[in-house]
C-alpha cells in the first residue's frame, strides 16, 4: 500500500551514472533482447518508501518507438520483470509485460501480460501495437534518456497507479472474501454449541 500511495508524485530520474551493474537475471533478459534489435538507453531510478532506491534498466528498439523497462524481481519467475511501452502524442500508452502484469483496457491505456518468454512478450507487444496505432497514430520516438523521463512524467500524471490499483483491489477483495468465509465458519461453529 505504501508504494501505491506515492506513485502519482514520484518521478523516475536518470541514474545511468550511479547505477550498479544489472543483476544477473536482468542481464539475462537484456542479452535475450539484443538479437531483437534492442539497445540499452540508460538506467532510471526512484526512491521508494523506506528510502530504498530501485533501479530500472531501459532498452529501446531500432525504430525508437518501443522501450522496455527491466527490474530485478526476486519473487518472480526468472528473477526479473519487464514491460514494453509505446507512448502516443495525446498521452495514450500501450504496455505489454512479462512474466505477469495487470490487464487494463481503456481507450488511452492498454496493458496486459503476454508470452512465456521475453521474446514472445516483445512479439505480442508489436502485434498489439499494430492495432493500437490504428486508433492513436504513430507512437512517439524515444532516442534519449530525456525522452524516457518525459514519458514517465506523462504516464504518472495521466495513469498513475492504474496497474497497481488493479492489484490492490484484487488483494483487498481476496482479503474480504477470506474474512467473510472465516466469519461464516466461525458462526457455524458457534451455532453448533
Amino acid at each position: 500500500m505504501q508504494i501505491y500511495s506515492g506513485v502519482g508524485k514520484r518521478r523516475l530520474e536518470d541514474a545511468t551514472s550511479l547505477a550498479p551493474s544489472p543483476p544477473a537475471a536482468v542481464s539475462a533478459v537484456i542479452d535475450r533482447l539484443a538479437p531483437l534489435g534492442f539497445e540499452r538507453i540508460g538506467v532510471r531510478s526512484a526512491v521508494l518508501p523506506g528510502e530504498k532506491r530501485a533501479f530500472e534498466w531501459d532498452l529501446v528498439d531500432v525504430q525508437g518507438t518501443t522501450f522496455i523497462a527491466i527490474v530485478s524481481a526476486a519473487g518472480m519467475r526468472g528473477g526479473a520483470y519487464m514491460a514494453c511501452y509505446s507512448a502516443f502524442a495525446e498521452g495514450a500508452f500501450l504496455s505489454t509485460s512479462f512474466p505477469q502484469g495487470s490487464k487494463i483496457r481503456r481507450a488511452d491505456l492498454d496493458t496486459a501480460a503476454a508470452g512465456t518468454t521475453p521474446e514472445e512478450c516483445v512479439a505480442a507487444h508489436y502485434q498489439r501495437l499494430a492495432e493500437f496505432k490504428s486508433n492513436h497514430g504513430a507512437p512517439l520516438v524515444n532516442r534519449t534518456m530525456a525522452d524516457l523521463l518525459v514519458r514517465d512524467d506523462t504516464y504518472r500524471r495521466l495513469h498513475a497507479g492504474a496497474t497497481l490499483r488493479t492489484r490492490v483491489y484484487t488483494y483487498v477483495a481476496l482479503a474480504a472474501l477470506v474474512v467473510f468465509v472465516t466469519g461464516a465458519q466461525l458462526l457455524k461453529v458457534l451455532s453448533d454449541f
